[in-house]
């Protein structure tokens, strides 16, 4: 039952510093060049909670699912780090960057992807944000 708290805890903090971080790319990018703001947020997720955006970005299939696995990600995490990709996504595609763009639309879907086969629960938004990614992706063809 104790170790069960600590996970527990452990989660709940993750959740919040994902949180904290995400909110302040939010903020960064309306002061800040992109490119910068994804600079500060990439150093933060990887300072504070060990999370590489590079190796989220490039690993599919099992090398994903593991690296999820190690990093103890749920599926809340991921909603969340995939939201991300797609904000960034829609940034890059702003900035006429499309390949980036597809790059951070792929990452995001593999992420949800993750997030449907961990969670006991299908929430409306992750549905909603996986056709968005998915049409997104049909438009980069």
């Amino acid at each position: 039952m104790e170790r069960r708290d600590i996970l527990m805890d452990q989660i709940e903090q993750f959740s919040r510093a994902l949180g904290t971080i995400l909110a302040r790319f939010m903020g960064l990018k309306e002061d800040q060049n992109t490119q910068a703001a994804m600079a500060v947020v990439h150093q933060d997720l990887q300072t504070e909670l060990n999370v590489d955006m590079e190796q989220l970005t490039r690993l599919e299939g099992k090398e994903l699912t593991e690296y999820i696995g190690t990093l103890k990600l749920t599926a809340e995490h991921l909603d969340h780090l995939a939201k991300y990709l797609y904000e960034v996504g829609t940034l890059m595609k702003q900035e006429e960057q499309d390949q980036l763009a597809q790059l951070y639309f792929a990452a995001a879907k593999r992420l949800l992807d993750r997030a449907f086969e961990q969670s006991t629960t299908i929430p409306f938004d992750r549905i909603y944000l996986k056709e968005k990614l998915e049409k997104e992706l049909k438009k980069g063809l």
